[in-house]
């Protein structure tokens, strides 16, 4: 009985003296294994791109090419995505719907009454890099403004070169008149899953606007 509750007292010793530094390792240990992992697969969840969808509409029969639009990609930012959702829950709630997203919904959704909050402070972000414009309206000097809708996509085609969680944002016109049939000029074969992605936001932009923004940039 000695013997037994003496070893228990040594090994209970032990656990105290290693056991913060054997918690330490295998957090690193496992830290590197979703590094590696991730950089295999090219899934990058822990980033979030501002992604802007320049679109012309064009006129398929004076446009001697027969292209309905053209789409050019730029991206605006890119952060980190615990810094933009700071808080716990509202993050874990981005990270649920991208998981839950297909290649044949890159829509990531959210319930109705936690949408607002999560595409606000997606907003307040974007609101950030165009400040000086707000201001420059606000001192009356020239400025050109124009609205914006945004939602949070993660496409799964497989022509990507990498996948991220993307803010998109489109100019509220175009994606209203976004043509829902009919070749689109892009600058690279790779971009051919955002036609089909646009088509889709425009969708649910009328079904589902909880999962969209609306907002105004102003430069």
């Amino acid at each position: 009985m000695l013997i037994a509750t003496a070893f228990a007292t040594f090994l209970d010793f032990l656990l105290k003296l290693f056991g913060p530094i054997l918690g330490v390792l295998a957090g690193w240990y496992w830290g590197q294994w979703q590094a590696s992992s991730a950089w295999k697969k090219k899934e990058f969840k822990t980033v979030l791109l501002l992604g802007l969808n320049q679109v012309e509409i064009l006129d398929p029969e004076t446009n001697e090419d027969g292209f309905a639009a053209s789409l050019t990609l730029r991206t605006l930012f890119e952060r980190k995505i615990d810094t933009i959702f700071a808080n716990k829950a509202m993050l874990d709630l981005v990270h649920d719907g991208v998981e839950k997203t297909t290649e044949k919904d890159p829509i990531v959704r959210f319930p109705a009454e936690d949408g607002w909050f999560i595409l606000n402070r997606i907003l307040n972000e974007i609101a950030e890099s165009f400040a000086v414009g707000t201001l420059k309206r606000d001192l009356k000097l020239p400025t050109n403004a124009k609205n914006y809708v945004f939602c949070i996509t993660f496409e799964r085609d497989g022509k990507m070169p990498q996948f991220k969680p993307r803010v998109l944002i489109i100019g509220k016109d175009e994606l209203l008149n976004f043509p829902e049939q009919g070749a689109v000029r892009l600058e690279s074969s790779k971009h051919e899953i955002r036609v089909q992605t646009i088509r889709q936001m425009k969708q649910e932009y009328k079904k589902n606007p909880h999962l969209f923004m609306e907002m105004e940039i102003c430069l």
